[in-house]
């Protein structure tokens, strides 16, 4: 939402009146959404549609391709380079690793995490005890 109250479809596009979708005092235009949305559909960006990876990335950032392309249709080059990158990196990581390997390395993580959750919400709980008193 901008500073005079027009909504837009990201923070990014603020102030760029073609990305407008309304205001709070009318609300959101549906057919300017909707125009949006199916603009930017990965199935409606030619490079997106013949890649592998867009089900994964959903196309990227519109704004970025916005500034890199000067159209929110084409992918931002380097994003997408990089994107792929990760997506192929961490599929090949995952089929090499034995899957009862991967699923106890994921466990450990997943039990370290909660180790911490529990230990945070102890202490913030003490701390408000504390200034309870």
């Amino acid at each position: 939402m901008s500073a005079n109250a027009a909504l837009y479809q990201c923070h990014a596009f603020v102030g760029i009146d073609e990305f407008c979708i309304g205001n709070i005092y009318t609300g959101i235009d549906s057919s300017r959404t909707g125009a949006y949305l199916q603009r930017t559909h990965i199935n409606n960006r030619p490079l997106c549609r013949v890649c592998e990876m867009s089900h994964l990335c959903g196309g990227g950032c519109s704004y970025a391709a916005l500034v890199m392309n000067d159209y929110v249709t084409r992918p931002d080059y380097i994003q997408c380079s990089f994107v792929k990158a990760m997506y192929e990196a961490t599929l090949y990581i995952h089929s090499v690793l034995p899957t009862c390997e991967f699923c106890s390395l994921a466990s450990r993580a997943s039990s370290r995490y909660n180790d911490l959750e529990v230990k945070l919400r102890r202490g913030l709980l003490e701390i408000i005890g504390s200034a309870e008193e």
